[in-house]
């Protein structure tokens, strides 16, 4: 009996002790309120700021894969696009002009040019190609004038006056890429008189 009421004075000097330590460290004296404490939170400066630092980190890295996943969303199409022997498309159509592909930013048109025949001048807002498969002719684009035949390729720049003409004795085929669309998808039209007489233009209606 006496040796376990010598193991709990231990034990009650010990807590008492130590309680006194932590109250001391825990708590500091009110100089403007006698008697009164406050309670002291010992703290680290550059551990709490390196805390947000890494919190405002955290919040950066997620934002961005949150935009990331939404654009992905709205870029996800289940469009087919288009897909064709372009060459043969190009020999075959005795159209003046036949609209092939309409898509939200770019049309693709396969043109015949017969004898003497031009498209006639033209601006466009944005960068146009042509490709040329069959037949001689000039395409002018400001003052430059340039000769073409099958297999030419010519990029007229954004805001340049241009125009195509045939030159040869035979019909001047070739397709053009530009942007935005300009026909309604789909339209066709036999001569250039057909085409000068109509005022269609495109009305927003892609291909798919």
């Amino acid at each position: 009996m006496e040796y376990i009421k010598k193991i709990l004075n231990s034990m009650e000097k010990f807590v008492y002790e130590n309680l006194d330590e932590f109250l001391n460290e825990r708590f500091v004296e009110d100089p403007e309120v006698d008697g009164s404490y406050e309670e002291n939170f010992p703290e680290d400066e550059e551990e709490s700021e390196e805390i947000e630092d890494e919190i405002e980190d955290e919040e950066i890295e997620e934002s961005p894969e949150e935009e990331t996943e939404e654009e992905s969303e709205e870029a996800t199409s289940n469009k087919k696009g288009f897909h064709e022997n372009i060459e043969d498309s190009t020999l075959e159509n005795e159209d003046f002009r036949r609209v092939l592909y309409t898509g939200e930013n770019l049309q693709l048109v396969v043109m015949t040019l017969q004898e003497g025949e031009e498209v006639g001048e033209e601006i466009h807002e944005n960068d146009q190609f042509f490709r040329f498969e069959e037949g001689e002719g000039i395409c002018i684009i400001n003052d430059n004038e340039y000769e073409v035949e099958d297999g030419s390729g010519v990029i007229v720049p954004a805001g340049s006056k241009h125009n195509i003409i045939n030159i040869g004795e035979g019909p001047l085929k070739l397709y053009t890429l530009y942007s935005p669309p300009h026909h309604k998808d789909g339209v066709k039209y036999a001569s250039k008189e057909e085409a000068e007489e109509s005022s269609e233009e495109f009305d927003g209606e892609t291909t798919e």
